[in-house]
Order: C-alpha cells, then structure tokens, then sequence
C-alpha cells in the first residue's frame, strides 16, 4: 500500500457519500500501479465500502457472486 496513489492524495474521494460520483476515485485508480492488488484485497477481505483498486462495492458483489458460481 505504500506505492499506492491514494497514500499521496488522501481516503475522501476513495469514500464518497451517498448520491456522489464515484469517477474521480476511478480514474485514480486507473493509474495506480498497485491497482489490482488493492482490488483484489477488497474482495479477500468482504470491504463492503469505498472504491478500492477502482471497484466500488458493486462490483466487488458482481466479482465474489461470479468467483462462488465458478466454485460449483
């Protein structure tokens, strides 16, 4: 976490309330080089909040629900 870019801007934009775009943490991300890590330990750990190596919670769900399909 410490080569991620949010370490350099700060959690507020990662953690945007309710009715708020979630875009500019997304674009962040984009260019984040430890993006997928980042994502990837949302999913490991159920974070259920923020946008997280550019995946909001939604598609965190979306992700763990295809991964337990795929399990069967």
């Amino acid at each position: 976490m410490d080569d991620a870019l949010c370490a350099e801007i700060g959690t507020d934009v990662f953690f945007p309330d309710h009715g708020e775009s979630r875009w500019p943490a997304k674009r962040i991300c984009k260019m984040c080089p430890v993006a997928q890590e980042c994502g990837e330990y949302a999913i490991q750990n159920n974070i259920n909040h923020g946008v997280w190596g550019g995946l909001t919670p939604q598609d965190r769900r979306r992700i763990r629900k295809l991964r337990g399909k795929n399990d069967d």
